[in-house]
């Protein structure tokens, strides 16, 4: 019966409409947010004023998934967007004062590898006011 459970989980994933196909995996919107004490946390900070970038690698040991997390603390919205090895694969506007998770997990089971780069902010100019977190697992 888990077999069964895994493999129409594994079917759902691979058929969702947000799903982004990678060599080793492959990200997906996510309204859940899991919190493991068996995790590596890459990104955890609050930031105010201009654009917000960080880049991270991730290592296969460290886990299959990854959650990348933003809120937008603002008052007007602001442009997310995530990269793997320099492709963009996530570019989409947060409204202010909403949230917006993504989630990346390996189909292989090999584990998560890759360079990855969040990089947030304003349309208009106008300060960002964000917290951001980003977790392998």
């Amino acid at each position: 019966m888990v077999g069964v459970l895994r493999f129409a989980l594994a079917a759902a994933l691979l058929l969702s409409p947000n799903t982004v196909f990678l060599d080793s995996a492959s990200p997906e919107r996510s309204s859940l947010s899991e919190v493991s004490i068996l995790e590596s946390q890459v990104i955890n900070t609050h930031h105010t004023g201009g654009a917000f970038q960080n880049e991270f690698t991730l290592a296969p040991s460290n886990g299959s998934s990854l959650k990348v997390w933003m809120q937008n603390n603002s008052n007007v919205s602001v442009q997310f967007q995530v990269t793997r090895n320099g492709s963009v694969y996530f570019d989409v506007p947060v409204a202010a004062r909403s949230q917006e998770p993504i989630s990346f997990e390996d189909q292989l089971g090999i584990g998560l590898t890759g360079t990855y780069k969040v990089y947030i902010y304003s349309t208009n100019g106008t300060s960002l006011d964000i917290n951001v977190s980003a977790r392998q697992f």
